[in-house]
């Protein structure tokens, strides 16, 4: 069997559209590939050493892309982590997106670095005797590990905040929430500015309008290709810090400067905000997860 030499590692059993464009951009040029589900892989370990199976079949991919796979990452984490120590190059690493996926390590690594982020404190949940912070209301609260701007919550007064972070909650279809961000709402809350990044260059830059609320990546968002220098130096910035290879850094305004919001190991909007911006970051992602292949491409299942 030919071996692979880009597999797109994506949650779901129908993948996206987006990990779909990957496998086929890989193969325009010339290159071996296929979208896994984490629920067609196995971890085998015994005194030989680590392997990965495919439908039963030990693989060794060149490169893998990862997809949105928060809720298998218990299982992806050290799946990948085995496919890097025998050689595959997993772009973003295992590392880079432990750090992203939580958003204690985000804004903890960032505001070690001196990477401007909100002022940021973590509760798990069901807090007891939550002793306020000294920004004020409106607050926002929002889960370590959510995504797609589950759980994030506006609270416009003080004691509307410690009865949610005190409360016992679910975070719908991504399961319970462990840990909770409490932050100030931003000055700019509504409107915030999307850098994608690949390889140290920010190749796209795109304003997010919220068209109610505050959240900018919802249904009702509109977005375009903006110019923003400063927030594509505090993205360029954090994806270092990270050690991320392409990453989609959300960048709000406050207190007139520009700081992270959020970073996003694994963005799931590259054909929408690369057209916006006249880029096809689809291939540019691709193209970069091909270049870092390592050659030792193996068994495809």
């Amino acid at each position: 069997m030919s071996p692979f030499d880009l597999v797109v590692l994506a949650h779901h059993d129908n993948p996206a559209p987006q990990a779909l464009d990957m496998v086929a951009r890989a193969e325009a040029a010339g290159a071996a590939a296929a979208v896994w589900s984490p629920r067609e892989l196995a971890v085998e370990v015994d005194d030989s050493g680590a392997r990965i199976l495919h439908r039963g079949n030990a693989v060794l991919p060149g490169a893998v892309l990862p997809q949105g796979i928060n809720r298998s990452f218990a299982f992806c984490r050290p799946a990948l982590r085995v496919l890097e120590g025998i050689g595959t190059a997993v772009v973003n690493s295992v590392e880079s997106s432990e750090f992203c996926i939580d958003k204690v390590e985000t804004t903890r690594l960032l505001a070690g670095a001196g990477v401007p982020v909100l002022p940021t404190r973590a509760h798990p949940w069901g807090a007891r005797a939550v002793a306020m912070p000294p920004w004020g209301s409106p607050m926002v609260t929002k889960p370590a590990a959510g995504s797609n701007g589950d759980g994030v919550k506006s609270h416009a007064t003080v004691d509307a905040a410690r009865r949610h972070l005190s409360g016992d909650r679910l975070l719908g279809p991504s399961g319970a929430v462990g840990t909770e961000l409490l932050q100030p709402m931003a000055d700019g809350a509504g409107e915030d500015v999307r850098v994608v990044v690949i390889d140290g260059v920010a190749r796209s830059i795109t304003r997010r309008r919220a068209l109610t609320g505050f959240v900018t990546n919802g249904a009702n968002a509109t977005a375009e290709a903006v110019d923003d220098p400063e927030a594509a130096q505090v993205a360029i910035d954090g994806t270092v810090v990270l050690g991320l290879t392409y990453g989609a850094v959300d960048v709000i305004r406050h207190q007139g400067r520009a700081v992270v919001l959020e970073v996003n190991c694994w963005p799931r909007d590259l054909a929408y905000v690369g057209e916006l911006s006249g880029v096809d970051l689809v291939d540019e992602v691709v193209q970069v997860a091909l270049s870092q292949r390592t050659g030792l491409a193996g068994i495809g299942g």
